[in-house]
């Protein structure tokens, strides 16, 4: 039998779209059952065809290329119900930039926008689709994403919600600089350079941040509150 062949007369595909209907049961077997009941499929099949596809998607000789097929497959249904998760072109680049940035990364990104593995993978794969098909639009992505890694560099995030339509690179940026929160430039807790105004520095260690300001511990016991434009990582 092959990995994508039908189990219980139940194919990929048409598991997609059960599931898919399926994505709010929150894992009751009982609701999951009725709405395969409600689509023309009884308990048993289901049951045959859900621990079916489970262990293929769970066998390393099979994970990889059923996984593969489905993610496609889900999506799609999840579109035609209206429940595919979605995000503009300026949030993309924002989630990419992000998770490949070696300060925040995927968790924090997931926080930052709200979204949990399976919506970004939803959204991540319509990206790569589009940006697969539009060079120009490859090549914008790569400005934008270059040009927000270096916001973050700074410290800063560009914010969820910045528009539902490609920009030019420089728009892009403007919308990002116009709606970005600032966050601490060293994590609480790590060690740190303050520029004084004698010019020296002096080190220290971030032991809060709030409002735009770190406090900082200096050697000896010392703490003053510093903002963040003078804090740096050592």
């Amino acid at each position: 039998m092959g990995a994508l062949d039908p189990i219980a007369g139940i194919s990929l595909e048409r598991y997609a779209d059960l599931a898919a209907k399926m994505k709010d049961c929150g894992g009751d077997l009982e609701v999951c059952a009725r709405i395969a009941g409600e689509n023309g499929v009884d308990r048993a099949t289901w049951q045959a065809a859900m621990d079916g596809w489970n262990k293929r998607m769970s066998d390393p000789a099979t994970a990889g290329q059923v996984a593969l097929a489905y993610m496609p497959l889900y999506q799609a249904a999840l579109a035609r119900t209206g429940m595919a998760a979605s995000a503009s072109f300026q949030d993309y680049c924002g989630m990419s930039a992000m998770l490949n940035h070696p300060r925040y990364g995927l968790d924090v990104m997931y926080r930052h926008y709200g979204i949990e593995v399976q919506a970004w993978s939803q959204i991540s794969m319509y990206w790569v689709d589009r940006l697969t098909k539009d060079l120009a639009l490859a090549k914008e992505f790569g400005s934008v994403t270059g040009q927000l890694r270096t916001m973050l560099d700074a410290g800063q995030v560009p914010q969820p919600g910045l528009g539902d339509k490609p920009q030019t690179s420089g728009a892009a940026i403007a919308a990002a600089a116009q709606a970005v929160s600032e966050l601490p430039p060293v994590a609480v807790g790590e060690n740190c350079f303050v520029l004084w105004n004698d010019g020296n520095r002096y080190p220290g260690k971030v032991s809060r941040a709030e409002g735009g300001k770190c406090l900082v511990s200096f050697p000896g016991g010392r703490q003053e509150w510093v903002p963040y434009e003078y804090v740096k990582s050592s």
